[in-house]
């Protein structure tokens, strides 16, 4: 159903699909149009969160990364033959 009125889809709704762009899934939310809309709040508000962490993280990472320079590549140690060869 789609409509603006919200008092009919409070009465009407008991689960919302949303198509959401922002994680390019569908969301299916058992519940009534009003606890839809306030669930979704509270999942776009843990999803910022999470966000922010995972930037400062990922910050934190690039800093200690910048710090210790490029990685040297380690020398290959060199296989010595402990058979004898008949020669």
């Amino acid at each position: 159903m789609i409509s603006h009125d919200t008092a009919l889809l409070d009465v009407v709704v008991n689960k919302v699909f949303h198509l959401d762009s922002d994680t390019t899934s569908l969301d299916m939310y058992h519940l009534g149009w009003s606890a839809y809309l306030q669930q979704r709040e509270t999942d776009a508000r843990r999803r910022r969160r999470e966000n922010a962490s995972a930037s400062r993280q990922a910050a934190v990472l690039q800093s200690q990364a910048d710090k210790s320079g490029p990685r040297r590549p380690r020398p290959r140690p060199r296989r010595v033959c402990s058979a004898g060869r008949n020669g």
